[in-house]
């Protein structure tokens, strides 16, 4: 049996990753993006599976690449990549900036339609007991085909924007997790030394790692056990 941790003790700032970490996607948003995007491409000649295949297939290199270089690729290279990838007599003549611009505004609308779920059911009910205890809360979070315009809605619709007085999203800092840039913004933002920011995230590398690399400390949500990293298995666990 693992030994209890206050993992809050000489802590004033908790940042938290957003995606497997306080939200899961959606399946019926991403169906509904893709065949938005499709239309919007001009590529309805397409079959709508292998559409949003082809977006996993592009979501997925990206990310991987990320992870490594803590490079920044959203919204807009991600639909030229899934452009590039169609056949030529399968697409619009040309891609532009508006063409990016006017999908991401309908994306908007979709996203707000087809909510994430809330990993932990009982999410606000922690986040006002570490709000509680005079913590203050981040969210830091690798945006891809979801801006961080989008999530700001997501959060808002779900009740937990309120609790979060900054929020970084890659897209508009410019790099991306582990790239400790973004971690860095985070104590420059706050004003808070980095051994007094805990940042909570699932993945090893740019959650775990990228905010080590920062001087922040960190754990790792993961149900996991014997890895090398500190872990917990639920949010909740931050207020045991």
């Amino acid at each position: 049996m693992e030994k209890e941790v206050n993992h809050l003790e000489g802590i004033k700032l908790v940042s938290f990753d957003i995606w497997q970490t306080l939200l899961l996607s959606n399946p019926a948003y991403k169906t509904a993006r893709a065949e938005a995007l499709r239309k919007h491409l001009g590529s309805e000649a397409v079959n709508l599976e292998g559409f949003a295949d082809l977006m996993k297939k592009v979501d997925e290199e990206i990310d991987a690449l990320s992870d490594v270089t803590g490079e920044q690729f959203g919204l807009p290279e991600r639909v030229r990549k899934v452009y590039e990838a169609l056949p030529i007599d399968h697409r619009l003549p040309e891609l532009t900036q508006e063409h990016v611009n006017a999908f991401e505004e309908i994306a908007d609308l979709l996203i707000v339609q087809n909510l994430p779920s809330i990993l932990e059911t009982d999410i606000l009910k922690t986040l006002s007991a570490i709000e509680s205890k005079g913590v203050k809360m981040a969210v830091m979070s690798n945006t891809g085909f979801i801006s961080g315009r989008q999530m700001r809605l997501v959060l808002e619709q779900l009740g937990i924007l309120p609790f979060i007085s900054i929020q970084l999203f890659s897209n508009e800092i410019g790099v991306s997790k582990p790239n400790k840039l973004i971690f860095v913004a985070l104590v420059e933002k706050s004003g808070i030394d980095g051994s007094m920011i805990l940042h909570v995230g699932d993945n090893y590398k740019a959650d775990y790692l990228g905010a080590k690399s920062a001087g922040l400390k960190a754990v790792q949500l993961t149900s996991k056990e014997g890895i090398e990293a500190e872990r917990i298995g639920l949010i909740r666990d931050l207020v045991r």
